[in-house]
Formats: structure tokens, sequence, C-alpha cells
């Protein structure tokens, strides 16, 4: 889907980006009728970390905004194709489920978990990034897991790709006494 970046300079890349955040910066800091849907995992794609200060029109409001808005959509789009399908609220189905296997070196378990514990937060701020928590066994002091899910592969391998990624594996791969141990899953129905 993204294999135009391949093709473009540093420069074209850094534009693009420029114009992502700019997108998102407008959205987020949208209030009253002009915020259509809320959602703090698209800001947190930026790197100042603010809570945008939103004003949440009463129902009425609210309604007559969203009337208003669907009536621009008809001006704006009137022979895109009309659907009949009821909103559906439930989060988003996972893709791809990550299960990673740490066993620290001996005298290493505290270290280990540390650098799980630092994990958490840069993960959960990555847009493909369901959710992701750290396990430690309940028999085995130097044993710890993270578990994630992904909305699909190519978003955890682009997580893969990502500083606070490789900065992480820096530090865990020299604690654990095997080799990196990520097993890529999907639910079985």
């Amino acid at each position: 889907m993204d294999e135009d970046l391949q093709r473009l300079s540093r420069e074209e890349l850094v534009a693009e980006v420029k114009k992502l955040r700019s997108g998102i910066r407008e959205h987020r800091d949208s209030t009253k009728q002009d915020l259509c849907w809320h959602h703090p995992q698209l800001w947190g794609l930026l790197p100042e970390k603010i809570d945008p200060d939103i004003a949440v029109p009463a129902w009425p409001q609210f309604l007559r905004g969203c009337l208003k808005y669907r009536e621009s959509l008809d001006a704006q789009l009137p022979r895109a194709p009309r659907t009949s399908d009821e909103y559906d609220s439930k989060p988003t189905q996972a893709r791809l489920y990550i299960i990673a296997r740490f066993h620290a070196r001996e005298g290493n378990a505290a270290a280990v978990a540390a650098a799980l514990k630092g994990q958490l937060a840069p993960v959960r701020a990555e847009a493909g990034c369901l959710s992701i928590k750290a396990y430690a066994s309940t028999r085995d002091p130097r044993l710890f897991f993270l578990y994630s899910r992904w909305i699909d592969e190519a978003a955890f391998d682009f997580h893969a790709t990502l500083p606070h990624t490789l900065r992480f594996l820096d530090v865990v791969q020299p604690l654990i006494d095997h080799a990196l141990d990520v097993t890529r899953a999907r639910l079985m129905e």
C-alpha cells in the first residue's frame, strides 16, 4: 500500500510528514460541531503530547451539526455510493497477535522487566498497535512475555523499524539467554 514511499527523496518524505502532521493538528484542534470523531491514537502520532481542549456540544446541537455534515456530503459527493449499513462501534479486530518471550540471564531479571515496561507507552502510541501488555511468569522469576495486538502485519513490520523498537532490542538482547523469540499468530476461529 505504501510502496510509493520507497521512491520519495528525503525532502519529499519530510514534505509528506509535514502535510500529515498539519492535517492531524487541524483535526485535533477542532472542537464543537467541527469535531466529528475523537481520535487520541491519531493525535498521538504528533511529537507534541498535549491533551486538546475539547468542547463537546449538547445533544440537540450535536445532532443538528451531524445533519449539516451529512447534507454537506450530499453537496460535495452527489454521486458517491450510499450505504444502509448501521454504525458498528465494536473495536477494530486485530489481524495479528505477537507473543514475544524473554528469559533473562542470571542477575538480569530486573533490567529485562524495566526494558519491557519502558516499551509499553511508545508502542501503545503507534497507530497500528491495538494493545500491548507485559507479563512475568509466576513460576520462573527470569521469564517475561510481551503480548500485543496489531491491525495487520504491515503495522507490526513498521513497528520493527522504529527507533524506540531498535533501541529496545539493543538493550534487551544482551540481557536474555536465548535468541530473540517472537511469534506472529492469528486467532483460530
